[in-house]
């Protein structure tokens, strides 16, 4: 064996990580940036409109802040802005 050749050489990839404990998936991770802060008109626009109609869930206030600011606005940021504000109550169960 040549000095030159390194040990994934030789045995694999797949036979590298086995001996050296390490899963494919821990070894192919890339974390991924979380907790991006939601845009300030978004925010403010969810405030005033929740403020304003508190009956109103998420996918209401979601298609009232697309009316208003006139762009798309994902039901699942507007969810996130929900929590932030403690708006968020239990969910209701199925009968």
């Amino acid at each position: 064996m040549n000095a030159a050749h390194t040990v994934q050489e030789v045995m694999g990839p797949n036979r590298t990580l086995l001996l050296c404990g390490v899963s494919k998936k821990a070894w192919h991770y890339t974390p991924r940036p979380g907790n991006v802060s939601p845009d300030p008109q978004v925010r403010e626009t969810v405030r005033k409109i929740g403020s304003a109609r508190p009956t109103y869930g998420t996918r209401h206030t979601a298609a009232q802040v697309f009316r208003e600011l006139n762009r798309p606005v994902n039901r699942k940021a507007v969810r996130r802005i929900f929590r932030r504000l403690g708006w968020s109550g239990p969910s209701r169960t199925k009968r």
